[in-house]
């Protein structure tokens, strides 16, 4: 994290599928979180922490099988309860 990246996230980042860990905390993203990233059938790590991100937390990921940490905090994000309990 803290590489001063701004924007969205790109939902084209959803074809690596063979991505394990993604963390870009604390920086200036913005925007919603794509459904397209339920395509991350391999991510362990995902780390949005401390961004600008909104809106709901798509549904989808709860289905990443393989996703162990998800740290979405210090954003405006709803739909934290959809997160399967096996998910950190």
């Amino acid at each position: 994290g803290r590489n001063k990246l701004r924007g969205q996230l790109p939902s084209e980042l959803g074809d690596l599928s063979r991505l394990k860990n993604f963390d870009i905390s604390a920086n200036d993203i913005q925007g919603t979180i794509p459904v397209a990233y339920s395509k991350l059938t391999s991510i362990e790590t995902f780390s949005l922490k401390e961004n600008w991100i909104a809106g709901q937390l798509p549904r989808e990921l709860g289905d990443l099988t393989s996703m162990k940490f998800l740290d979405v905090s210090s954003n405006i994000i709803e739909g934290l309860d959809e997160i399967p309990g096996r998910i950190e």
